[in-house]
Parts: C-alpha cells; sequence; structure tokens
C-alpha cells in the first residue's frame, strides 16, 4: 500500500529524497487517509494475479525458458580494461579508471589481448548456434 502511495505521489523533480518525504508523509497519515492507496493497491495485485494466469503470461514464461536454454553457453564479453580490474585488487573504481588511463599501449596489451580472445568465443558461437538453429530462435 505504502508503494501504491509513492506511485501515485512521485515527484520527479525531487528525485530519490522524495521518498524520505513520501515516507514521513505516509507514517503522518491517518488509517482512512491511506484507505485509497490500499484500495489502489489490491486493484493492482488483483489485475497482477489474473496476469499470472493468462495464457500470455505463460507464453511469455516458455519463451524466456527458451532464451534461457538457447544462451546457456554464450561467452561473456567483457572489455580488455575488466581484466585489468579483476587482477589489480584495487577496490575503487575510480582509481582503476585513473589507473588504466595511465596504462601505457604496452601494459594495456595483455588485457586488450584476453578481451580479444573472448571477442573470437563469442563469435564462434554465434557461428554454432546458427549452424544448429538456435540463431534463428533468439
Amino acid at each position: 500500500q505504502y508503494f501504491a502511495f509513492l506511485y501515485f505521489k512521485r515527484n520527479p523533480e525531487v528525485g530519490a529524497s522524495s521518498r524520505i518525504v513520501a515516507s514521513k508523509i505516509w507514517n503522518s497519515m491517518t488509517d482512512e487517509e491511506k484507505y485509497p492507496y490500499h484500495q489502489k493497491f489490491k486493484e493492482h495485485q488483483a489485475s497482477y494475479a489474473k496476469f499470472l494466469a493468462t495464457e500470455e503470461y505463460q507464453r511469455i514464461q516458455e519463451l524466456e525458458d527458451e532464451v534461457a536454454e538457447l544462451l546457456v553457453d554464450m561467452p561473456k564479453l567483457l572489455p580488455p580494461q575488466n581484466f585489468f580490474y579483476a587482477q589489480s585488487g584495487v577496490a575503487i573504481s575510480q582509481k582503476l579508471g585513473e589507473e588504466w588511463k595511465a596504462l601505457t599501449p604496452a601494459e594495456r596489451e595483455p588485457y586488450i589481448k584476453q578481451s580479444d580472445q573472448l571477442q573470437k568465443d563469442f563469435d564462434r558461437w554465434k557461428e554454432v548456434i546458427a549452424k544448429d538453429g538456435r540463431l534463428q530462435k533468439i
């Protein structure tokens, strides 16, 4: 019910702080003032429950499962700096970005090679799924 209240009272100009303000307002409201939001929540909840029982929703679930099966062996693509980040052990991403920018092309090369290898693996995977018919189903 509180989330229905937030939905109907949100102020995009205020941004994230609007949740804090809305929380204070909600907590100060009487049950009578909250009642319309409880009703809207119940309406949305019932509508969602009906949707979950539809063939359309079941088909969406089936398609999501099919896509997951089709992509199960898809290699991950990562930019070269991710290999640097993973191996550097530095926790602060801003510091990592600065370090990446400070690397010479020669220092970046091992990470670029790793990224290129992943791209090649991905391209080979796309060829495999094109041949076995999975690509047309995606």
